[in-house]
This record gives structure tokens, C-alpha cells and sequence, in this order.
């Protein structure tokens, strides 16, 4: 398939025509602004941001003709020039708004006038003349000329490297030799990449490099923002005594090798967590196990939840931090999803933790039956360019042996099937998967530990900070008796928990073993307790809490017996969140 594209060339201010072929996914054509016309290294998008291209080979890129965008006339804000130790002009960077910025040199043939490229330059930092009269002030290295700038309206020598983060070059390395240098670094990745590089540029050359993070800054806030926001003179000397100097020192969690001395003498910090007690941490891998039909789609989707929301799972385990969190499902279809998510969320209401539209914006469910995660022929849709721009804490993975043809039982697989996994994305994967059928276990083995009933190799369990087991109860084998066994990595693994599932709301809420064989309540006996016990007014939380103590029951039981009264007129709530429940009709009976 072949079509023309309209290329615009903004440092030109021309259009461009080319002819493109779709190659695969993409459109390939051979680039116009270098002679090389064997291979298409030209990529183009007309879909992305408007159109846009880019090409491989010589790193020409922009926007797509657009008579509505590319076309408008940009106007200079700022001329920033670059003058040798002589005070003779070599170039300048010239800013545009909206925020663009270009470079040009002077035109040795014609007098006041630029040539647009700096083809040929000596390359130099910015301020140079000055960085040389005075040798014995502090250098502070920025990452752009406004910053420098702005520091020089208050007093301070300051340099940068045209082109700003990423940009540095070797040859800019002695204009510091002997000179003592502080780096503001913006409050990104690309500004602690830049500190990096330019740190271990300098390392051996300079005398003294100290790295400047600034309080109170907001994710890519710079220097320029903290004077803004009234930093002043006197304080940024008072920070730049208390500032570390480069190369800092690498955490001891990170560090490839420690003496036991250093280890017992460090104050390592915990373990990061997303869940508590060990059940999430910030990157790894977990299993949630269990037999088909047992109810493990809805436990993730419930754990889903309450990542995303901040409510505690399973009441005992505290979310440390809300997630963003991708669930990917290969299994059932988005109607079965809808229906489950729909009871999970009325339940969470029912019991006064309602999940807020926001959160629930955090939460991406995807239809993965095209994906498969096979090492030699992966095919990931375009799951990467949505990781990419949602950025998530977890993953789900429901189920398994969906999302690969590999043999499960073979170890290389597994290892295989973990790096691509980790490759894709490095965050936490909750997997959930299946047991072996109990007619294949072996005589003699079936009180193994849950996590060797999984299907496939043991490396399953080698490879999970997490495993979660899920099945019914022995004596009470029912959909809605289970019991999950744990198997952490981190932190000590709890004790085997009793869990009912309301067949109501699908909630899974921990009880304790009596409480399987009592559990039964009406909303008469919900009434009674707040008549009897509270004077026919309370909270949702204490009644609650007494009626479980009382009947061995689940929050969510009381919560649904407490609607029925609602609904019969029994009872009323005031309006608000926090509303209190209150007796209408003591005598009218359900």
C-alpha cells in the first residue's frame, strides 16, 4: 500500500512531499533531508499528536503538514548568545513562543544575518567569558539559559550546555578543571539522568561538584520555579553548605557488594509495599492459585479494587499506596467483568467504602484474547503504548496459560515468560492461574503445600514473592465457605484465613472457623442489637462491628440485612457519608 505525506519542515518553514509504503504497521519512506535513498528510514505516524515523522538514520523529525497547526508564526522571546573567551559571537539559541527553540551562527558572508545550523561550530558553554575572569566563584551548572539567567539577576555565576539535558559533550569538561561546580537537577528523570552525566564528566577534573536538590519543588520544577516561588540568596547558600557532594552515595539496597560489617551496621529500610504484611511489594511477582470455577477472578478483581481505591483487603491488609492498575483478562468476556465488578462495587458501598469515580478511572480493564506472551513470537497489540501512557503499579494476568502456548511444566519456560514479563514492564504482575486437577496428583501427595498444586513447574513458586491460595473449606464445602493459604517472600507468612463470600455482593470477608457454621442473621436481628444495644441510633461502624461479634457474621451480611430494613421502612439513615442509623418502627416486623 503506498500514499503521499505532506512533511513540514519548521527550521525551513517549507513542505515536503514524500511517497510512503505501509510496512507492517508502519509507513516507511526515505528520508528528504539526507541523500541516502536504499533504505526508508523515515517513520511516519498520521495518527499520533496530529501526524507526526521521525527519521532513523539522521534524527530529522516534526509534525505532518497542517495548515491549521504547522503554519502559525512563532514570535522570539529570548536570543541567548554564545561568545568565546574573546567575547566573539559563535552562535545563539533562539527561543520561540509557544516554547520551541532553534540555533544559528553568523553568516561570515553577510553582516547581521544567521545561517540556521550550527555545522562547523566550535561548541561552547553558555557565559563562557565570563566562567574564565572570575576562577574563583562557585559555577553553578543549570540545564538551560533561562535558569543561568535568572541566577544571574541575583548574583550568581552560571553556565549550561546548548541543547540543555542530554546534550553534554567531553569537550566542555576542562572550562571546569580546578573549579568548585553545584548542579540544580529539574525535579524529573531527565534531570537526574542529566546529573549523572554531567557528575561523572567532571569527576577528577573538577575540584569540588555538589548536587543542589531544592525543597519544596513539584515534579519538573527547576531552579528558575524556586526562585519564583521566593527562593532567595541567603538561602541557597545555606543549602549549598548542608549538599552533598557527587558522586552520592548508593543505597545500601542497591550497592552489588556489601561487607556483613557494613550490613549490620546500616540502617537498611524496609521493604516498599503497595499491600501490607508483605502481600505486594513495589516490583515482583504473585500467584493467586486455586481450581477452575473457584472464584479467583473475582478475588483479583476485589484486590483490583482496593488498590485502586485505598480500602483495606480482606480488612487486614492496608493499601499503602493507591494504584494505578492494569487488569488484563483473557477468559471470560466484558459482561461477565461488567456483572462482577457491578456486585463488588455495590458491596463496598453497602459497607460505607464506596469506590469514588476517580478511582475508578484507575482502574483499566483489558481484553487480552489477542495477546500472547510467547518469547519468540510475542504479539502485545498495543498493550505497550497503553503501559506506556498509564504507567501502572500492577498488573493482572487472568489466567495463565492464556497468554502462552509454551509448555508451563519446563523451568526455562517459566524463566523465560518472567524476564519477557519483567522486560515489558517493571512493576508488580499478580498472575493468577490454575491448580493441577486432583486426579492427577500423585497417591499419597494430596496434602502437599497449595503452592506445589499449581500446574506447571515448581519454578512457579520459586519465582513469586507471592502466592495466595484459594479454596473452599473442608467441612463446609460450599461456594461461599473458602479458605486462602499464603506463601510470602518478605514478610512472615500468615496463618491460613477463613473467608465467606457474599452471594449477595461477591465479597470475600475473613472470618473465623466458628463463625462458618453460625453465620446466620436476619434484619430483625440487626434491628434488635440497635434497639437493644444503642438506643435505636448509631453508626454503620459500631453496629457493625457488634453484630459480627454477636453472630458471627460478615460486615457485608450485616451491611445487606441493614438494606432489607431500609427497605421494609425499618429503619432510616441520615443523609452524608457518615450519616447515622436509626430506628422508624420498632414494632413493624419484617
Amino acid at each position: 500500500m503506498e500514499r503521499m505525506f505532506t512533511l513540514w519542515d519548521n527550521q525551513n518553514r517549507r513542505k515536503i512531499e514524500v511517497e510512503a509504503k505501509k510496512i507492517g504497521k508502519e509507513w516507511k519512506a526515505f528520508c528528504p533531508f539526507h541523500s541516502d535513498k536504499k533504505t526508508p528510514n523515515l517513520s511516519i505516524d498520521p495518527d499520533k499528536n496530529g501526524g507526526v515523522y521521525y527519521c532513523f538514520a539522521c534524527g530529522a523529525k516534526g509534525q505532518l503538514f497542517n495548515p491549521n497547526l504547522t503554519d502559525k508564526k512563532k514570535t522570539i522571546s529570548e536570543i541567548y548568545s554564545y561568545k568565546d573567551e574573546k567575547e566573539k559571537l559563535i552562535f545563539q539559541v533562539v527561543r520561540y513562543e509557544p516554547k520551541e527553540f532553534k540555533q544559528r551562527r553568523p553568516d561570515p558572508d553577510k553582516a547581521g544575518e544567521f545561517i540556521w545550523n550550527l555545522k562547523g561550530v566550535k561548541r561552547i558553554i553558555y557565559n563562557l567569558p565570563e566562567i574564565i575572569k572570575k576562577k574563583d566563584k562557585i559555577i553553578f551548572l543549570c540545564e538551560g539559559e533561562k535558569d543561568c539567567n535568572n541566577l544571574a539577576k541575583i548574583g550568581i555565576l552560571a553556565t549550561t550546555n546548548s541543547g540543555g539535558a542530554g546534550k553534554w559533550r567531553s569537550e566542555y569538561n576542562p572550562y571546569f578543571r580546578e573549579r568548585e561546580v553545584v548542579i540544580p537537577p529539574h525535579k524529573d528523570d531527565t534531570g537526574e539522568n542529566h546529573l549523572q552525566v554531567v557528575g561523572k564528566n567532571l569527576m577528577g577534573i573538577a575540584k569540588k561538584i555538589k548536587v543542589l536538590r531544592l525543597p519544596g519543588l513539584e515534579k519538573g520544577e527547576d531552579i528558575s520555579d524556586w526562585l519564583t516561588q521566593g527562593g532567595t540568596l541567603e538561602e541557597l547558600f545555606k543549602l549549598i553548605e548542608k549538599a552533598p557532594e557527587f558522586p552520592l552515595p548508593i543505597p545500601i539496597e542497591e550497592r552489588e557488594c556489601i561487607t556483613l560489617y557494613e550490613l549490620r551496621r546500616s540502617k537498611l529500610p524496609p521493604k516498599k509495599m503497595l499491600l501490607s504484611n508483605g502481600i505486594i511489594p513495589i516490583k515482583g511477582f504473585g500467584l493467586i492459585g486455586g481450581l477452575t470455577k473457584e472464584g479467583k477472578t473475582t478475588f483479583g478483581l476485589q484486590m483490583a479494587l482496593c488498590l485502586v481505591s485505598g480500602n483495606h483487603f480482606l480488612e487486614d491488609f492496608k493499601v499503602i499506596k493507591k494504584c494505578k492498575v492494569l487488569y488484563l483478562y483473557h477468559e471470560d468476556d466484558i459482561y461477565l467483568i461488567n456483572d462482577k465488578t457491578d456486585l463488588l462495587m455495590n458491596g463496598f458501598a453497602e459497607t460505607e467504602k464506596a469506590i469514588r469515580e476517580e478511582d475508578e478511572k484507575n482502574l483499566h480493564i483489558i481484553n487480552a484474547q489477542n495477546y500472547t506472551f510467547d518469547s519468540k513470537n510475542p504479539e502485545l497489540g498495543s498493550l505497550r503504548k497503553i503501559i506506556s501512557e498509564v504507567k501502572p503499579d500492577v498488573i493482572f494476568l487472568d489466567p495463565l496459560q492464556l497468554f502462552t502456548d509454551s509448555d508451563l511444566t519446563k523451568a526455562d519456560n517459566i524463566k523465560k515468560l518472567r524476564d519477557f514479563l519483567k522486560n515489558t514492564y517493571d512493576c508488580f504482575w499478580m498472575i493468577i492461574h490454575h491448580y493441577i486437577k486432583p486426579s492427577y496428583l500423585s497417591k499419597g501427595t494430596k496434602e502437599v503445600p497449595p503452592i506445589y498444586k499449581l500446574l506447571g513447574s515448581s519454578y512457579l513458586a520459586n519465582m513469586c514473592d507471592t502466592f495466595i491460595g484459594l479454596e473452599r473449606e473442608g467441612e463446609n464445602y460450599s461456594e461461599e465457605n473458602k479458605i486462602i493459604h499464603f506463601t510470602l517472600r518478605w514478610e512472615r507468612t500468615p496463618i491460613p484465613m477463613h473467608l465467606y463470600r457474599n452471594p449477595e455482593t461477591l465479597l470475600y470477608e475473613p472470618v473465623d472457623s466458628v463463625s462458618l457454621l453460625r453465620g446466620k442473621i436476619t434484619a430483625r436481628d440487626v434491628i434488635q442489637v440497635l434497639e437493644e444495644s444503642f438506643k435505636g441510633v448509631a453508626s454503620y461502624k459500631d453496629l457493625s462491628r457488634l453484630c459480627q461479634d454477636h453472630f458471627g457474621v460478615t460486615d457485608s451480611t450485616v451491611a445487606h440485612k441493614l438494606k432489607e430494613a431500609k427497605e421494609a421502612g425499618m429503619v432510616f439513615k441520615e443523609i452524608g457519608k457518615r450519616g447515622l442509623w436509626s430506628i422508624k418502627d420498632p414494632e413493624k416486623l419484617i
